[in-house]
């Protein structure tokens, strides 16, 4: 069984990568850069960020973007985005990735007709021109216009195994959960909850937190299993109810 559920770790999880967690960024966000005591300016939080994130690497982050266009300087291999209450809809922060028009249909070498076209290599997108007249082949270049932004983006909490829910702000879960989230920058919830993790930029330093060593280390070891402790509690209940017919 994996780490998460399946349609997850195909797409997050990668060989040698790693998937990061981080919440709140807040980018150029005046007022709330003002609320933080601790606040290490927006240039600084990218590079933190980027120290800790590969190109191979999973990006999460669980809300409260600010200005985007700090996004596309985020390093990672693939980003995801959970809704915060600060964001403006998910449309503002879906990666977009679009064919760029070419500016000439004729051949530089011999006034002929270009017939353009595209290929994919390693995900990249590359035109290239063909003239039917003397064969030539021209132009290899990008063709492709991204925005770099959120190759996912949900608009509420995620579950993404038996145990996780990924959400923007802290929600009470029953005992078979462990719920991590941001939103909270005073830290009601406490870093050591037993069932929650706060991951709101200023509470790990500015630092994207590894989600795989998170449950390598332990973090769902004492999340009880829902379907144990179901038949757990079925058990208890029928030999309460043997007891009471016994002490008739």
């Amino acid at each position: 069984m994996g780490i998460l559920y399946k349609t997850f770790e195909d797409k997050w999880k990668r060989p040698c990568g790693n998937i990061w967690i981080y919440s709140d960024p807040h980018f150029a966000d005046a007022e709330m850069q003002h609320l933080r005591h601790n606040y290490i300016g927006d240039n600084e939080q990218v590079k933190r960020i980027n120290a800790k994130v590969g190109k191979n690497d999973t990006l999460i982050i669980l809300g409260d973007i600010g200005d985007t266009s700090y996004i596309s300087k985020l390093r990672a291999r693939y980003k995801i985005l959970i809704i915060g209450n600060h964001d403006k809809g998910a449309s503002n922060y879906r990666r977009e990735i679009k064919e760029i028009e070419h500016n000439s249909d004729t051949c530089p070498k011999c006034g002929g007709h270009l017939t353009h076209d595209f290929m994919t290599v390693h995900n990249c997108g590359y035109g290239y021109a063909y003239c039917h007249k003397c064969g030539t082949v021209e132009c290899k270049e990008d063709v492709y216009a991204d925005n770099h932004l959120f190759d996912e983006v949900y608009e509420g909490p995620l579950m993404i195994s038996e145990k996780l829910l990924l959400s923007h702000e802290p929600i009470p879960v029953p005992e078979y959960m462990f719920n991590i989230h941001g939103h909270d920058h005073a830290n009601r919830e406490g870093l050591n909850n037993t069932q929650h993790l706060n991951v709101c930029a200023e509470h790990i330093n500015y630092e994207p937190v590894s989600l795989l060593k998170l449950i390598k280390d332990g973090l769902l070891s004492n999340i009880q299993d829902i379907h144990k402790l179901t038949v757990k509690t079925a058990t208890e209940r029928k030999q309460k109810r043997n007891a009471n017919k016994n002490s008739v």
